[in-house]
């Protein structure tokens, strides 16, 4: 007895099954020879005419298949793939969100723009005789509209898909900085980011606007073409003075009018297009106020091309305020305050109605 006996008994028994046996006192055979190995082996035999019963066993102490590694595994796997489809959804939705609101607020306000900058280009004093003159040509204060749609599609893409994700980092506990640092540090490094296309785009616009070419494409030939590569990138240092310095008022102003007004209402609120449309228009004219002198300073240097009547930023101011008075620094204010008001509240406007939209086709936070 013992082991081999109860191996020649088990093998035994499987042949008789196999020859045609079907199983009739199987069990009973396998229990005595498992009680005299001292060994326990609960088999529910069946036949091929008998019902199919659950077949269970317990065999060397017990073991079972632990099925619990491959379920923590499939979740994991899940939370992973979730997780990746919402990071994937942000960054399209950041860059469709600016490109809407950038193509609402230029395709809208653009006449304005025009005349701002037809004002900014004229040298001594404004009478009301050249603001009328501004005004030259319904058709013509389009000029150069698509072309720089072209450009601001992109460039405003571009702004949000890195202004939200670096604002998020820095509003972050563990960053510990005031929320309005962190709003200024993101929109000072989505506007250097964004330069690279609004610069070119705003040398076109400006020099169609005041009639020196008839189209984008002809103005970014004739460019190149006198004034080399650079030609298209003149007055980046005054556009990246202005435009650092607009982008940080307008988003620091607008973030923090926006979350003190979401502080009065229901936790968790967030804003409609009304809303976001009203505090715009506020930040906007606050922005505008304050950045006229920078935008007038951009606007003469882009414009002058090859005559290079000033050599640099400083030299500008300089002989501005000398020639023409320091009144001159605000040429065209109310346009552009008026503009960049309406344009605020376009803009946030669009924005928020279209992260509103765009929240609609998240990925569901939730496991499959």
């Amino acid at each position: 007895k013992g082991t081999g006996g109860f191996r020649s008994g088990v093998r035994a028994s499987l042949l008789s099954f196999r020859s045609g046996s079907r199983g009739i006192g199987l069990e009973n055979r396998l229990c005595a020879l498992s009680g005299e190995a001292g060994r326990t082996l609960d088999l529910a035999a069946f036949s091929p005419d008998e019902p199919k019963h659950g077949l269970t066993s317990t065999l060397r102490g017990g073991a079972k298949k632990d099925r619990g590694g491959n379920s923590t595994k499939k979740s994991n796997q899940q939370a992973d793939g979730l997780k990746f489809r919402q990071e994937v959804h942000k960054v399209i939705s950041n860059l469709l969100a600016g490109a809407i609101a950038g193509a609402s607020v230029e395709s809208a306000l653009y006449p304005i723009d025009t005349i701002k900058t037809r004002l900014q280009a004229m040298k001594g004093s404004v009478g009301l005789k050249d603001k009328v003159g501004a005004l030259r040509g319904s058709t013509s204060l389009y000029s150069g509209l698509l072309g720089n749609l072209v450009g601001v599609i992109p460039a405003s893409a571009l702004f949000f898909s890195v202004y939200e994700p670096v604002k998020e980092k820095l509003t972050q506990p563990t960053v510990g900085i005031p929320q309005w640092c962190a709003q200024f540090a993101a929109a000072a490094t989505a506007a250097v980011s964004a330069s690279f296309i609004r610069v070119p785009t705003e040398v076109i616009k400006s020099r169609m606007q005041v009639g020196q070419f008839q189209s984008a494409v002809m103005a970014m030939k004739t460019i190149v073409k006198q004034e080399g590569v650079t030609g298209i990138y003149a007055g980046y240092k005054s556009f990246l003075l202005r435009d650092i310095t607009f982008d940080v008022i307008e988003f620091v102003s607008y973030e923090q009018i926006r979350q003190y007004y979401l502080q009065s209402k229901v936790p968790d609120a967030k804003l409609n297009a009304i809303e976001g449309s009203a505090i715009g228009a506020v930040a906007g004219a606050l922005t505008a106020t304050f950045t006229t002198p920078f935008d007038v300073i951009k606007t003469r240097m882009m414009l002058q091309g090859r005559n290079k009547v000033y050599s640099g930023v400083i030299d500008c101011t300089r002989k501005m305020i000398l020639e023409e008075g320091m009144g001159s620094l605000f040429k065209g204010v109310g346009p552009r305050v008026t503009w960049i008001s309406i344009g605020g509240a376009v803009f946030f406007g669009a924005l928020e109605k279209a992260k509103s939209l765009l929240e609609t086709f998240a990925p569901a936070n939730e496991e499959a």
